[in-house]
């Protein structure tokens, strides 16, 4: 009995493991997370987009250092990942 219960809790952790390995990052996603910016300062809006547009790793970086909510992070990292500020 001892034998079979040591075994489903291995398999389980092996599971979870490959799953997290193989598993889809967001960041990798075809598009941005949705942020409802209503929650936001327009100030945080701009700022955010004006980073964007001029590709500024240092501007999204520090959005993302002030940035509250995980929405918002989250909206944040994936810019920061497909503009290539982690490469």
């Amino acid at each position: 009995m001892f034998k079979f219960i040591l075994y489903s809790v291995i398999g389980i952790f092996l599971l979870i493991f490959i799953i997290g390995l193989f598993g889809e990052d967001s960041r990798d996603a075809p598009n941005p997370p949705y942020v409802d910016w209503s929650k936001y300062a327009a100030y945080k809006k701009i700022g955010i987009e004006k980073s964007i547009e001029e590709r500024s790793c240092s501007g999204l970086q520090k959005a993302f250092d002030a940035a509250e909510g995980s929405e918002l992070l989250n909206f944040i990292d994936w810019h920061l990942n497909n503009i290539g500020c982690y490469n």
